[in-house]
């Protein structure tokens, strides 16, 4: 018997991602059914609201990967453009916060 049954959301396969006492799992349409039967309601899953902390996270391990790799040696290779296009990026990660969070775009890592 299932305990608890959190939401679900339609993968491209036609299978249903649920999530289930907190774990994902694939149930086809006869599996949805067959716990609607055992009275689990089933709601559509909604993603969560990301918060500030959750984006600023996200935005320090961009910037550990795309920006802070840079030692004074490295930067001095790059060529004008390319320093260019990674403080641009580094520039809109520090602007992220400035955003909405529930509709975050986030910038193109530089192609370098």
């Amino acid at each position: 018997m299932i305990d608890k049954y959190t939401g679900f959301t339609i993968n491209r396969i036609g299978g249903v991602n649920a999530f289930i006492d907190g774990v994902e799992a694939t149930l086809t349409a006869s599996e949805v059914e067959l716990i609607t039967e055992q009275g689990v309601e089933v709601a559509p899953y909604v993603e969560p609201v990301k918060t500030l902390s959750d984006i600023r996270a996200e935005r320090d391990l961009l910037l550990a990967k795309y920006v802070d790799i840079y030692n004074p040696l490295r930067w001095a290779e790059l060529t004008a453009a390319q320093k260019d296009s990674v403080k641009a990026y580094r520039k809109a990660l520090l602007d992220i916060t400035q955003q909405d969070p529930v509709s975050v775009v986030w910038p193109e890592p530089p192609l370098i």
